[in-house]
């Protein structure tokens, strides 16, 4: 009974093992009363750039953007369980700063609790927000009045030029196609 109880514990540890080292996700385990890193799967050697024995010699606040004391908070928002992910700025070998998003948790390895942390690179999401959020004060910003339509010509959206001129507000226009503008100047096709 003992040694299928060892096999057991074994084959499950091998199991574990093997999603982490195999796994094409960046995962770390981070000690967060030190902030020193502790393991890395392979996934994470080469997104950030560091042979993994050189990435796991560092302090996660060595790749971390914030200051040293809001890495040691957010740590202790994980490993209370207050946050299970955020937003941060992580700094790759080569000097280049990624947006990630951290989903992290706490995990006893050999008697110490420390923290499981998957990363997911976001910087080309946050790129596209940024160009979205100009874009958007960009139109919202012109003299012209602008108006969003559905494929079946319904207003779903304009700028505020749009209310300058005409008078009519979103909520006044929105679900009705232009006819409800229809001044009697123009013909149908026009409309």
């Amino acid at each position: 009974e003992h040694d299928r109880f060892n096999a057991r514990l074994m084959e499950s540890e091998a199991r574990y093992r093997a999603l982490f080292e195999n796994n094409s996700v960046v995962m770390l385990v981070v000690d967060p009363t030190t902030g020193d890193i502790r393991d890395a799967n392979e996934t994470a050697a080469c997104y950030y750039g560091w042979s993994r024995q050189d990435l796991i010699r560092k302090n996660v606040t060595e790749i971390n953007m914030m200051s040293p004391a809001e890495v040691v908070d957010s740590m202790l928002r994980f490993v209370s369980g207050e946050r299970r992910n955020s937003q941060f700025r992580h700094r790759r070998a080569d000097g280049s700063i990624r947006h990630v998003e951290v989903f992290s948790g706490s995990v006893k390895i050999d008697g110490h609790d420390l923290l499981y942390s998957i990363v997911h690179d976001i910087t080309e999401k946050q790129q596209a927000m940024e160009r979205l959020h100009l874009l958007q004060t960009a139109i919202e910003a012109a003299p012209s009045g602008i108006v969003i339509a559905d494929a079946l010509g319904r207003i779903e959206w304009i700028n505020p030029a749009f209310t300058a001129i005409t008078g009519y507000d979103l909520q006044a226009v929105a679900g009705h196609t232009s006819s409800i503008l229809k001044s009697g100047r123009q013909g149908p096709a026009f409309y």
